[in-house]
């Protein structure tokens, strides 16, 4: 799917290097929704030019013109392209660290990409423009408007017209953005930019809840520990990540986007028997990554989030024991969510500079293989070479969203090993929940918002009708938090009907409606969602509650 939607955008680049002959097509690529491509176009795109432009661009499909890579030493592709006018391109080349660039060829066209496993423009399937959008950016030091065009792929035409029905209700009614602002959770504002939410107080407390949940199934396996917010910085060529570099003390430092550097000195710092094994450090905390524009979307992939990790050190002959120990508890933690999710184990390109380790976790990948053997999963498994990785060797849970987009949910890898008195031990990394923002912001997504009653921060909110009525409501609220239930009391000026509107609007499980009969007759009036009211005597209600919590934990 990424390699068809890599090839989409380039054959929208070169239809539109065709059909503008004065454009100047600046980058082309993946976008989180699909394919994108950035033009600078002599007059304004238009909503009429996009749909010319896109049968112009099925034209070009029917014809399956030929798709051929080219490798190109970095000098002579930098040379080819100046030759060709595409000094941008040339620019790029310049950058590469590579001395050997891929570059793509479709009829006249040509760009920089890498080498993908298709040879006609009708392998590419159908294709939809869905907007356009102008971005004011620096060229040069020069103001500049380019045109961002975004479209999404699929291999046939009756799967598109699915796959832009579920788009168009996902904007609508599902992404979590506006599932977040409904339920009064979060919000994503200009001031947050994209370094950040805004969490409401209601979010928090969904937080809270889940972060205790977990740390409440792992307090028996771990030791808490925090550490620093900031690294030094390192080799810029060692991770891409990181954001910009800020001067402390006349010392260059990055935010973090891990903490597994910080668990590994912990432990050989301040463990002084190192032979007490498994030790597993874990930690929340903030990260921070340095992630294009065109992949980020809300919290499903932010600059910044809270997330949790564990640095488990064991021998090396228990390291395959402790990976199905890891993948087994992941699983439990996620089946709860009730996800459609797949395990995907993760090699690099061979030939990549190794760290500075053991030989044994070189062979990271086979460790995982043979821990994935010896267990019975929940959910299935495939095996992916990623050609630009150049971490280490991994396996991630990946749990879809409503419009079929695959985010890593969970993750275990193996970073590094050393020995201790005669003894090899390895290091490996557990994250059940690499961002717990993500796995809100999926929940909600495959959900439509609605949150189970374990994981709701309001349970159940009381109106009442009338001053005569508020201590009898007062008293129901009361002995409701004394059974461990999260209620409040509502005594807002507006309507009743606009409140309990609200209220539904936000999801809340259940709602109480107290006036003069039910404090005479000593019941509560209960609303559950989209029901209609019945009577209940207090008592009943909380054994209602009490069998829908135990059947949900």
């Amino acid at each position: 799917m990424i390699e068809k939607n890599l090839l989409a955008a380039k054959i929208l680049a070169s239809t539109i290097s065709q059909s503008f002959p004065n454009a100047i097509v600046l980058e082309s690529g993946i976008h989180t929704l699909g394919f994108y491509c950035d033009c600078l176009f002599e007059q304004p795109l238009t909503q009429p030019l996009l749909e010319w432009l896109e049968i112009q661009v099925f034209q070009y499909l029917k014809k399956g013109l030929p798709v051929k890579t080219i490798s190109m030493m970095r000098e002579n592709a930098h040379s080819f392209f100046e030759h060709h006018g595409q000094d941008h391109l040339a620019d790029k080349v310049a950058a590469q660290t590579c001395n050997i660039v891929d570059l793509i060829q479709i009829d006249n066209f040509y760009d920089l990409c890498p080498s993908i496993p298709f040879t006609s423009t009708e392998q590419v399937g159908a294709i939809k423009l869905l907007n356009f959008i102008e971005i004011d950016t620096f060229i040069e030091g020069d103001s500049t408007l380019f045109t961002r065009i975004i479209g999404i792929q699929s291999d046939f035409s009756k799967e598109l017209k699915k796959k832009l029905k579920n788009y168009e209700r996902y904007l609508k009614k599902d992404h979590h953005a506006l599932l977040g602002a409904q339920l009064n959770l979060f919000s994503l504002t200009e001031h947050g930019c994209d370094l950040g939410v805004m969490w409401h107080p209601q979010g928090i407390k969904l937080k809270k809840l889940l972060k205790n949940w977990l740390d409440e199934k792992i307090k028996d396996q771990v030791d808490e520990i925090a550490t620093p917010m900031v690294c030094l910085e390192k080799d810029p060529h060692q991770s891409t990540e990181f954001l910009n570099v800020f001067e402390f003390d006349g010392r260059p430092f990055h935010l973090r986007n891990k903490a597994n550097d910080f668990h590994i000195h912990f432990f050989k710092t301040f463990f002084k028997d190192k032979t007490y094994l498994p030790k597993r450090l874990h930690e929340w905390g903030m990260f921070y990554r340095n992630i294009p524009d065109l992949q980020r979307d809300g919290l499903l992939n932010a600059c910044h989030y809270e997330g949790e990790t564990t640095t488990i050190f064991c021998l090396k002959e228990r390291a395959i024991e402790e990976i199905i120990s890891s993948l087994q508890f992941i699983e439990q933690m996620i089946t709860i969510f009730c996800f459609d999710a797949r395990w995907v184990i993760i090699s690099r390109k061979k030939g990549l500079k190794e760290r500075e380790t053991e030989s044994y976790v070189t062979k990271s990948c086979d460790l995982l293989t043979q821990a994935f053997k010896a267990q019975t999963r929940l959910f299935p498994h495939s095996f992916e070479r990623n050609e630009l990785l150049q971490e280490i060797e991994r396996v991630e849970l990946r749990v879809k969203d409503p419009i079929e987009r695959e985010w890593t949910l969970s993750k275990i890898s193996i970073l590094t090993s050393f020995s201790i008195e005669g003894q090899l031990l390895v290091v490996l990394t557990r994250q059940i929940w690499e961002s717990l923002d993500r796995l809100i912001a999926l929940y909600l997504e495959n959900n439509q918002g609605g949150l189970p009653f374990w994981m709701a921060p309001e349970q159940v909110r009381v109106f009442v009708i009338g001053e005569d009525n508020c201590s009898y409501a007062m008293e129901v609220v009361s002995r409701l938090i004394e059974r461990g239930v999260r209620a409040t009391l509502d005594q807002g000026a507006a309507k009743l009907s606009l409140r309990v509107h609200e209220a539904e609007k936000q999801l809340i499980p259940y709602l109480i409606i107290i006036g003069e009969q039910e404090r005479k007759k000593g019941t509560i009036s209960v609303r559950a969602k989209n029901k209609h009211n019945r009577s209940f005597d207090i008592e009943t209600f909380l054994e209602t509650l009490g069998e829908r919590k135990s059947l949900e934990s």
